[in-house]
């Protein structure tokens, strides 16, 4: 019997035998690892947590049946509403036992704030993706850095795994410094401005609407970010390569860097990090960008989602109907767990074998790419939640169509990138979307730019949402969102969030 410690997770070994490992080991090696892993779990649980023992009781699964991955796609998923909220904390846990040496919460953008246990082996887990991802993208290993955690701190997850991580990091050796002044924008800036010159390169950690008014308040300033090495690392929200390019573009990020200066990532408080770009994955979706058949048949939208890979003997992704379910060895053991991210995987060769038939040679990929950025981890991409969008008609809007349209360059120059979007009635109880955007700081719009960005909005969504453009096309301008645009921390309609959120 495997011990809870090693189960579902890759004894830790060090940096550099992880990198040869993901260089080298083939794609279907991958999957069936992950998949056996993701069935000894299930057996572990159906023996030792209460509340998953009840779980299949209540669905009348008898667990000596699930001989094969196969078997146990057939069991329900398990999510928020009928597992985690059903049963008591403790009866959730390996034993009945709650053993966590810390606890984080999530941001409550369910409706619900909720509590979730954090292990020392979840822990290591976390830290060592971190150490990962700073050490080959950023090279933390060469270079004295200093790095900015401007996610929240106190209960919440990103901030404190973060720190947790970094401290872990620097005690191996590693030249880096990390200071915690949160998501206040004034005590970074002052950061940047009084050590910021002392340090090879910097990495500022934040939520990605606080990085972009990061840079535009440091503009403002007076700060030079081309003095600075700057590099990003964000998670909670997908961006578009756009906004990336218009990121780097104010705050100093050489070209020739574009691959390797940020990193979007792929979490959830219920397990940390589910997933990570990489420069292989941000270099795909730049081939998406430009190539909307590639697009298409990737993502099966003319939208780019986020795409991330992840590491498939720690957290197993399979899906239920379009949506994302995952298996770990978290805080609490989880199994099939439904977070409703629609979204989709794929194995490292499934994605290569679609980009070659659309004209991507292996031969371009490593032209664009060094070969040891080209890790043959799975893939994961995701569109947001299923449960989180606006409806007009029948039909959703999801926030990321909404993205697509503030992230043109027509667009950028005068808006945050915050916004509200709901579905509202008139007097006569028709329906209609509503949509409040955020301005940039000292930015007025005349009314000429006024009705192109409203016709911008309205062209990207017949773009980007096939069943919208039908929709249009019946109802001609009472399809149009009625567009308002606010002053630039406008507290009445966008008040300071953790986490931005863009539904109402």
């Amino acid at each position: 019997m495997k011990s809870t410690e090693t189960l579902f997770g890759k004894p830790l070994t060090s940096i550099q035998a992880l990198e040869r490992f993901f260089l080298k080991k083939s794609s279907p090696a991958f999957t069936q690892d992950s998949e056996e892993r993701t069935l000894a779990l299930f057996h572990q649980m159906a023996k030792r947590v209460p509340a998953y023992q009840q779980f299949l009781q209540d669905h009348k699964i008898q667990p000596e049946s699930i001989l094969s991955f196969e078997d146990l796609l057939e069991i329900p998923p398990t999510d928020k509403d009928n597992y985690v909220n059903r049963y008591p904390l403790n009866q959730l846990c390996w034993d009945g036992k709650l053993d966590a040496h810390m606890f984080s919460t999530s941001s409550g953008s369910s409706g619900k704030t909720q509590f979730w246990p954090r292990t020392h082996r979840l822990e290591l887990e976390t830290a060592t993706i971190y150490e990962l991802l700073l050490k080959n993208f950023f090279e933390i290993d060469k270079k004295k850095t200093l790095l900015i955690n401007a996610y929240s701190m106190g209960l919440y997850v990103a901030g404190t795994f973060t720190l947790n991580s970094c401290m872990r990091i620097a005690d191996k050796g590693y030249p880096l410094t990390t200071i915690t002044p949160g998501i206040n924008k004034q005590d970074i800036i002052k950061v940047i401005q009084a050590v910021g010159d002392q340090f090879e390169q910097i990495i500022l950690c934040a939520y990605p609407p606080l990085a972009k008014d990061i840079i535009d308040e440091g503009i403002a300033a007076g700060i030079d970010w081309s003095h600075y090495s700057l590099h990003f690392i964000s998670g909670g929200e997908s961006y578009s390569e756009g906004w990336r390019a218009n990121l780097y573009k104010h705050a100093g990020v050489d070209t020739d860097r574009y691959l390797t200066s940020s990193i979007n990532t792929y979490g959830s408080a219920d397990a940390a990090i589910l997933g990570h770009e990489t420069p292989l994955s941000i270099l795909i979706r730049t081939y998406a960008s430009k190539n909307k058949a590639l697009c298409e048949e990737l993502f099966g939208r003319r939208t780019v989602p986020s795409l991330h890979q992840y590491y498939p003997f720690w957290k197993n992704i399979s899906l239920y109907k379009n949506e994302l379910c995952f298996s770990a060895n978290a805080g609490i053991p989880l199994l099939r767990y439904n977070i409703h991210d629609v979204g989709n995987t794929y194995t490292y060769n499934q994605i290569i074998r679609i980009l070659k038939k659309h004209g991507v040679s292996s031969k371009r990929i490593e032209a664009d790419l060094p070969a040891h950025f080209l890790w043959k981890l799975p893939f994961v991409y995701l569109f947001g939640r299923s449960d989180q969008a606006s409806t007009i008609y029948g039909l959703n809007i999801y926030p990321e169509n909404i993205k697509e349209a503030l992230e043109q360059e027509t667009v950028m120059p005068n808006v945050s990138g915050k916004f509200f979007i709901s579905t509202e009635f008139d007097r006569k109880q028709n329906q209609y979307l509503k949509l409040k955007i955020e301005l940039r700081k000292n930015v007025s719009l005349d009314r000429k730019t006024t009705l192109r960005i409203k016709k911008v909005v309205f062209d990207t969504l017949r773009e980007v949402n096939a069943e919208y453009k039908v929709l249009s096309e019946h109802l001609m301008h009472r399809a149009k969102p009625r567009i308002s645009f606010h002053t630039h921390g406008d507290e009445r309609h966008f008040p300071t969030q953790i986490k931005q959120r863009y539904l109402k």
